[in-house]
This record gives structure tokens, sequence and C-alpha cells, in this order.
């Protein structure tokens, strides 16, 4: 036997990438294939519809193996499994502790110790003994999140009692300066930051030390909704501040850069956050060898998007917290952090941190993912979208060292004006749901049960360093608010779907309609339709409803659309909407009592504000 049997080669002729292309305009029949095809990215990238070996090439060749420069699959060759982290951050340190064994017990090897606002009541060293009563320190990484220097050193004491030396432990004080002026603390002039950053470096070091002090935390740019772009430049610039403060004290740049450990932010964009993990590593590297480091690998951290988590459905943040957890994975994280589901709305139960654990060890221990160095690699798209990503990063890092770096530009809020640009297409995306949100802006379920937590969050305490602080937001929030709104009305106002016509003439727009309106907590109960205008007329006025909105076809809206209007303020409706935009019979059906149209593409947040207002929520 000669050739390959199993070959599908000879069935099928080879095409070219033109060749495709060509057969996709044809089949778009007038669409514009930049328009219907290619999507963009909030830093400006073309997402095109089709990756191939021709297009991609310089970026799977610029790739190189795992293990070696540029470092963008991986800074070893061989795989390490992560470590899976869970967040301690239950305010009573007996009830912390709990909750530290049980996520220990159940398969984190990792703690993120909060003992800010959000975090456990740390004030002496008994809560610390109560807090890590039963913890082996020895056996795990920890991770604190602490407000005060006070904090830490209280862990370190408890550390050394406990006859643990610090070189012998995974062990990280996390002290964020540059994130906690980003969030608006005052973190004092350059001259304090340098003798601080020397201080802390020399303390631990003469403690015997030797791992990350400083984490350079992109969260800040990811939670005040900025692009991928930015989080990766805010980490680049966070560096840079660092090295310099460090030049100022008279630290070796070695040193400083031995000091950090890089926190980035994971979403349910499953393909961009597995770039930006390789991105990362290729800009770092490209920093290092600007300042004259060689090859100086980062410990890159990844938590799962605070910004993705809704707290309308929450159970669908299971899955977006999956995806992102996989990107984590795939895009190299040495740590991964996943938020419960219910995080957005309040302290997680026993239950919701069960699952985040039980979510990384399946990927891990089931499927494999510790086992393949950069499984993404090769991929055309991943290839591609990398070395883009990481060109628009390094732009913006340019940039931010041009508006002075970090601090200052935090400083002069062009870092906050810069982050806010990007912040407002996000919301204008949302509201217009070109981008969508399963459970909030699509889909909503007003009749979903509550789900428990733990503990409410705190109320929030205003920084007050001087600046601008970069805000903490979730993109589900403006529709959240408006469910609450509706849900503060006794009893909750309700829309009459007005279906005028056969199911072919109704069913789409009456879903359109259904979704929008309980999107802004309005309840749409559906109905089989109706066949004229009496049937419908009397079925609105039985409904007990206050509100209707006509739902059907242009053709019907052409024909009846007047009358029915008519008919339902004549019924008793105080609002008279209708789904669509039909324009040529626009000023016609406003005069027969349409009081407004709804219709894709609209700014459905303001429509549905507006709404809110006219029935007095």
């Amino acid at each position: 036997m000669t050739g390959n049997p199993f070959s599908a080669a000879p069935r099928f002729p080879a095409i070219d990438d033109e060749q495709w292309r060509e057969a996709a305009i044809a089949s778009l029949k007038g669409g514009r294939f930049e328009e219907r095809l290619v999507s963009h990215t909030y830093d400006g990238i073309d997402i095109a519809p089709l990756y191939t070996a021709r297009t991609a090439a310089s970026a799977v060749s610029a790739a190189g193996p795992a293990g070696a420069a540029p470092f963008i699959r991986g800074w070893e060759a061989t795989p390490r499994p992560w470590r899976l982290a869970q967040r301690v951050d239950l305010n009573d340190p007996t009830a912390a502790n709990a909750q530290a064994l049980d996520d220990l017990e159940g398969g984190a090897n990792a703690l993120i110790i909060a003992t800010d606002i959000n975090g456990v009541a740390v004030s002496n060293a008994a809560d610390i003994e109560t807090l890590l009563a039963g913890v082996r320190l020895d056996l795990i990484s920890v991770t604190l999140e602490a407000d005060h220097p006070q904090t830490v050193d209280l862990f370190v004491d408890l550390m050394q009692r406990r006859g643990h030396a610090l070189s012998s432990l995974d062990f990280c004080p996390g002290f964020c300066p540059l994130a906690a002026m980003a969030r608006g603390q005052d973190i004092g002039d350059e001259a304090a930051f340098a003798a601080r950053l020397a201080a802390l470096h020399q303390n631990y070091q003469a403690m015997g030390h030797l791992g990350p002090l400083f984490l350079l935390d992109g969260r800040v740019v990811a939670d005040a909704l900025g692009s991928e772009g930015q989080e990766i430049a805010s980490i680049l610039a966070q560096a840079v501040d660092m090295f310099r403060a460090g030049e100022k004290a008279g630290l070796d740049q070695q040193e400083v850069a031995a000091r950090l450990a890089a926190k980035i932010t994971v979403d349910a964009d499953q393909f961009l956050s597995i770039a930006k993990l390789r991105a990362l590593r290729l800009v770092w590297t490209h920093l290092m060898d600007a300042i004259g480091l060689g090859a100086a690998p980062l410990d890159i951290r990844a938590e799962t998007s605070w910004r993705m988590l809704s707290g309308r459905d929450p159970w669908v943040n299971v899955l977006r917290g999956t995806i992102a957890c996989f990107a984590g994975a795939v895009g190299g994280a040495s740590e991964i952090t996943l938020h419960p589901f219910t995080s957005a709305l309040g302290r997680p139960d026993g239950l919701a941190r069960r699952i985040a654990r039980n979510t990384q060890a399946i990927l891990a221990e089931e499927s494999s993912l510790d086992r393949v160095a950069d499984p993404a690699g090769g991929s055309y798209y991943v290839e591609s979208l990398t070395q883009a990503l990481a060109g628009k990063a390094w732009t913006i890092f340019q940039d931010i060292e041009k508006a002075g770096g970090f601090a200052t530009s935090l400083r002069s809020g062009w870092l906050q004006q810069q982050v806010g640009q990007v912040r407002k297409k996000r919301l204008q995306a949302l509201a217009t749901r070109r981008d969508k949100i399963t459970g909030v802006s699509e889909f909503p379920d007003i009749h979903e049960a509550p789900v428990p937590v733990a503990a409410p969050w705190p109320q929030g305490v205003a920084a007050g360093g001087g600046i601008t602080p970069l805000p903490r937001l979730r993109l589900a929030q403006a529709f959240e608010d408006l469910r609450q709104n509706a849900e503060g009305m006794q009893p909750r106002p309700v829309m009459f779907l007005a279906t005028l016509g056969t199911p072919a003439e109704t069913i789409t727009r009456a879903g359109f309609a259904k979704n929008f309106f309980e999107a802004g907590g309005i309840g749409s109960p559906g109905n089989d339709g109706f066949a004229d205008i009496a049937a419908l007329t009397t079925a609105f006025a039985k409904s007990g409803a206050a509100l209707a909105c006509l739902c059907s076809s242009d053709e019907v809206y052409g024909k009846q659309g007047a009358a029915a209007a008519q008919a339902l303020k004549a019924a008793g409706a105080r609002l008279v909407l209708l789904a669509g935009n039909p324009r040529e019979k626009r000023e016609e059906l406003t005069a027969a009592g349409i009081d407004s149209f709804i219709y894709a593409g609209m700014d459905i947040v303001a429509a549905l504000t507006d709404l809110q207002r006219q029935i007095g929520l």
C-alpha cells in the first residue's frame, strides 16, 4: 500500500485564502465583509473570521518553543501545575479559620488572605493565631491582601513563632502600593515611595525572604472596565515605577525584579484571556531586555474577572468562571483564584466556594490542562491575537511613560481619562446589547429564586489620597439597578404584550419585547396572540396591566397599527409602546397613540430608565 489511505486531500480541491474570501463575500449578498465578519476588541484589534497558515505564519514563528525567548509559550519547557487559590474573607477570624481549613481540605493549596475592609478583621496577634489555627503554612502558598504593613508584620511574627524560616515558605506579603494609589490611597511622594520600597526589601531580605514582595496589579484597570491592552500596559508601567524607585534607593535592578509578581484578570472571553497572559510574557521579556536584565521571569497570577460577575441569575457565573479559569490555565498562569459564583451578592458561602474549588480541580485533574505546555500554542488565531495584543499593550505602555509613568499619570488624571474612554465604549455596547450578558440583558429571569451568601459585603470607605480613583465596577450593574428599581414597586409593573396577528407575525418581536422589558424588571407574560383588535383589547382589559406593547410585523403595523394603538388607549392603557422601528409609519403611529418605539440597536438602559420614570419609579 502506498500513500495515506485516510487522507482527504485527493477528494477535496485545495482552497487558498482569497478563494475563501470571495466565497464568503458572495454569501453576504451585498453585505460588506469588514462590517459583517470582522469584529474588534476594545484595543482596536481586528478579529478576522478565519486565520490560516499563511496569515499567521510570522506569529507562529515568533512564538518559539516553551521555555525559550521570547517566552510567549511559557517560562519553562516542562509544564507545572498551577496553584489552586481561594480567598479567605469572612470578617470573624474564627469563621475565617473554618473557611480556610475547609478550602484546604477541599483541594486548595494556596490561600489569599484578605485583611482589608472586605476581609478578615485582624488587629492583634491573637486574631492571627485564631485565623491560622491548624493551617500548615509550610505546605501551602499564602498571599496577603492587607491595608496596613502592621498587619503583615503580625503574620510574619506568627510564622517565626512557629519556627518557620521565611526562606522555606511560599509567602508573598502582597504589597500593592501603586494599585492602592489607583484606588485613591495616598502613598506619598517619590522619595517616600523609594524609601519604603528599599526598607521593605532590606527587612525581608534580612529575615531570609527571597521571593515576591510586591504585586503589579492589573485588576485596578480591568475592574474600571479598561481594555486588555491597558491592563497589560499598567502592569509594565507599575514595574517601571518600581524599578525607578529601586534605583533611587540604591537597589540593584535584578533584586527589584525578583521582588515582583503580577496579578492579571481572565474572563469569559476565552481566547482574548489566553492571549493576554501570553502577551504579558512577551512584553515583559521585551522590557527586561530594554532594562538590560535579560531573562527575568515574572510570576503571573490570574484571577477571574470581577467585572464579568452578575448578581442576577448568578448561576451563569459558574459558566463564566469555568471559561475564565480554563483560559488562565491554558495561558500559563502560575496561580488561579476563581471568584465563587455568588461573589457579586456578598461573601460566598460554602457551596459557592466548593464549586469554585471543584471547577479548578476538574480542569487540572480530569482535563489535564496542567500537563501540557502552552496548549494553545500553534493556534493561528491565538498566536496572531497574542502578537497584536502585545503590540497594542506596548504602545499604551509607551504612552503611559510619556505621561510620566504610572503614578504621575494617575496624579494628573491622564490614566483615568484613558481608561474612562474605553469604559464609555463598553457601557454603550452593553446598553445597546451589542455586548450581551446572559441572564441579565439577555434571557433575564425575573422570577429567579434568591441565592444565599455567607454575609453581605461591607460598604466601601472613600479613600483620601487626593486623586480620582479608578472605580471598581461590574458590567451588569446598570441592568441590575433597573431590576432593583422595578422590584421596589408593589405590585411589580407589568407590560401587556399586545401580539396582533398570527404566531409567524408576532413571535419574533414578542420575544424581543419580553427580553427588553424584563431586563429592566418589568414583567411581560407571554400569550398565544390575538386574531383581531377586539380580542386584543378584551385581553388587555382583563390583564389588569396599565402598559402595553404592540408586537407584530411591519405589514400588520401598516394596516392595523394605528387602530390598535387607539383601541388600547381607549381600553385604559397608560402607555402604549411598539416593538419595531417602522420609519415610514412612525409619524402616523405616534399620532394614533404610540408613546415610544423599542428596537434592536437602541440604548435599552436609557429607554428603560425613561420608561421607569414615566411610570413613577
